[in-house]
């Protein structure tokens, strides 16, 4: 189709991203994690060129709250080329508001930026000749300006009918009795509409307007809210059609009713799960996938904040939703708290997990920007058709299973089904995850030993206490680090490792990470760059990827510390886990005070 926006049209825009003032990403669209991949995902400064560093950092370090601001600079792809972008920058004003200092970014590739806006006139150019030949007239209202239009096009020549200050021509369209009285309260509801920016109706109204005052005609007034780019604004765009005898009037609304969530304005549970079923009915090849995304921990939120804000959230949600998917597929709601997205026309699963890293990031922004206190997260169970099975009811199993395994590894993360690591689904298998139950029973057993045999009994040493730990819960490595330098002083591990000290947990106010002054997770040492270098740089030369820090005290002094590391891998910690490694430290610094620790040495 001529008007049909590929995605070479729009290839100059690279992504929207917003960074903190460590350069770290806290949010972002999918063009931008599938143009950068994995470098992004922590600090941005990865993909610039070194010689544009200083100057990005410095435009960053400058911006002010009402600035924006541009950059040119060579960034690198995800395949390892360097191209010019223009940056535009400027500060975020919902976290602002809050006393946080975000900057939005919004990336182009300059060199293909004029093609693809030659491209987009050339299609703008289109549009107007099919409404030229359609006779439709156009009305339009701009948010920022109050200004209200109304108008046709001859080709390339606007004939413009009113162009006015909204709010006076709703006055002057009832003193001047252009609106018949019948009409009057859809006229009412539609200016209401426009004022409000909702985002779709249509109503029918019987008017003079477009004959000047001379007769009255029957016109239905059909309009959408659209986002004016980059801006905060908004436009009301809308066509004003001659109504026929055949035609039946009827508000928009009514024809989509039935088949969306009132609240969240997407797709009913109903709607959602006919349009999966339809498409499988229809044996197709076509490949899509489905995907259960569910806010973590919602029933505390709205117990702790009430079901008013509770309700915000899921608008919040279903809305960074929609702008996720927009064309590539359909959203709606199948619980209090749950989503289910069919996705189209994606099967590359590097280009899914850049949606879902999407939907990650800015579902925490998002909802960071109603309130600061609350972190608001999501967990996302993903599963594809016919690869991994060919009904609907299997396909929701599924997708339900690696949701759960999303949830129980510790939240806000997703999981993309794959049989050989979660094993296959039928659908008369039991919903619980009876060999993770078993898992969990057999290391709540082996804890419960170890702190018999360690701390009570004194059967174990040291030595036979770490290496249990770190083959029980499938760590590299279990260090302790002793003294006023952080001495490496014992160790177990797996993996030989050059970690000879950890004194860095004295500079950069390091030990403001632990959690009561305790406990520090980890979960990827890349959220380190730029924030904490000493730490950063020590943690990474050895190969730690992920890492679990427990302090030990000594009468409020810091005396040591114990390290549950993954070497060369990362891992998100589950809940579980970060409350059995607190356990642990605590079972160990208990057993070593009490005699164990001596001059420095530990007896193994």
């Amino acid at each position: 189709m001529f008007f049909q926006l590929t995605k070479d049209s729009d290839e100059y825009f690279i992504g929207k991203a917003t960074i903190d003032m460590s350069f770290h990403t806290q949010n972002a669209d999918e063009s931008f994690f599938t143009y950068f991949s994995n470098d992004v995902l922590y600090s941005i400064t990865r993909t610039i060129h070194q010689d544009d560093l200083e100057t990005f950092k410095e435009t960053v370090a400058s911006i002010e709250e009402n600035d924006v601001k541009y950059n040119i600079i060579r960034m690198k792809s995800a395949d390892g080329s360097y191209r010019h972008m223009i940056v535009k920058m400027s500060v975020n004003r919902q976290m602002l508001v809050r006393g946080v200092k975000y900057i939005d970014l919004v990336i182009k590739d300059i060199v293909l930026l004029e093609q693809g806006m030659l491209r987009l006139e050339n299609i703008i150019n289109n549009f107007r000749y099919l409404v030229s030949v359609q006779k439709d007239i156009i009305f339009e209202y701009r948010q920022s300006t109050n200004k209200f239009s109304i108008y046709s096009f001859d080709y390339n020549v606007n004939d413009i009918y009113v162009n006015e200050d909204f709010d006076y021509f709703k006055f002057r369209m009832v003193r001047e009795q252009m609106i018949h009285q019948d009409s009057v309260e859809f006229f009412e509801a539609f200016c209401e509409s426009v004022k409000k920016c909702v985002p779709r109706f249509s109503y029918n109204i019987e008017t003079s307007i477009l004959t000047f005052g001379e007769q009255m005609l029957s016109y239905i007034f059909s309009g959408f809210t659209v986002s004016d780019g980059d801006s905060e604004s908004v436009t009301v765009l809308g066509t004003i059609t001659a109504k026929t005898e055949n035609d039946k009037t009827r508000n928009a609304d009514d024809i989509f009713s039935s088949n969306i969530d009132p609240l969240t304005n997407v797709l009913s549970k109903k709607a959602i799960t006919a349009l999966a079923e339809d498409k499988i009915l229809k044996n197709s090849d076509e490949v899509f996938t489905i995907m259960i995304i569910d806010i973590d921990d919602f029933k505390i939120v709205n117990e702790k904040y009430g079901h008013l804000f509770g309700d915000e959230i899921l608008c919040v949600v279903a809305g960074v939703l929609k702008e996720c998917f927009a064309s590539k597929g359909s959203v709606g709601r199948i619980s209090d708290d749950d989503f289910m997205v069919i996705l189209e026309g994606v099967d590359e699963e590097n280009d899914i997990r850049s949606i879902l890293r999407a939907i990650r990031s800015n579902v925490l922004s998002r909802c960071a920007e109603k309130n600061k206190d609350i972190e608001i997260t999501c967990s996302m169970g993903t599963v594809s058709y016919p690869k991994d099975a060919d009904n609907y009811p299997l396909l929701y199993k599924i997708a339900e299973k690696v949701l759960n395994i999303a949830k129980e590894k510790g939240k806000n993360r997703y999981a993309i089904y794959d049989i050989n690591k979660h094993g296959k689904v039928t659908l008369e298998e039991q919903s619980e995850n009876q060999l993770l139950t078993v898992k969990k029973a057999d290391r709540a057993d082996i804890v419960s030993g170890l702190i018999i045999d360690f701390l009570i009994n004194k059967k174990m040493s040291l030595a036979e206490t770490l290496e249990l730990i770190g083959k029980t819960f499938s760590l590299d490595a279990v260090n302790i680090f002793m003294g006023a330098n952080m001495k490496l002083t014992f160790s177990w591990s797996e993996i030989k490792t050059r970690n000879n000290n950890a004194s860095y947990i004295f500079t950069e106010n390091y030990i403001s990470n632990f959690s009561q002054g305790k406990i520090f997770v980890i979960d990827n040492v890349n959220i380190l760059e730029d924030r904490q270098t000493a730490a950063y740089s020590t943690l990474s030369k050895n190969k730690v990827g992920s890492t679990i820090q427990y302090i030990i005290y000594d009468n409020e002094e810091i005396v040591g510390m114990i390290t549950f590391d993954l070497i060369g891998h990362v891992k998100k910690w589950s809940q579980m886990d970060i409350e059995y490694m607190t356990l642990l430290g605590n079972v160990i610094s208990s057993g070593f005070t009490n005699s164990e620790y001596n001059g420095g040495e530990l007896n193994g």
